[in-house]
């Protein structure tokens, strides 16, 4: 994955205010321009297949590894099926 991706998605598991920016960004599009905003330096295409790399990685996670990916916050679970519902659209 690329280095970039990973420091954006290190900066959503600090952020609630990222964390639900994304999980209510309309479609890729719009996901995308917030991710690149907040950390430049990766396409739209790596973004898309990051996404669906997290929504397959966490088809095999329990309620608890959802909230480690995270960050642990409270709203941990809602943010991480957020993120696979976007993959999902994704694939659209």
């Amino acid at each position: 994955m690329n280095e970039n991706l990973k420091l954006f998605f290190e900066e959503v598991a600090k952020s609630e205010e990222l964390q639900s920016k994304l999980v209510h960004a309309a479609n890729a599009d719009e996901a995308y321009a917030i991710a690149s905003e907040t950390t430049p330096g990766f396409s739209k295409e790596e973004f898309v297949e990051a996404m669906i790399e997290l929504r397959d990685e966490q088809s095999d996670l329990s309620v608890d590894d959802l909230e480690k990916v995270a960050g642990g916050s409270d709203d941990g679970t809602i943010f991480a099926l957020g993120l696979a519902l976007a993959a999902l659209w994704l694939i659209d």
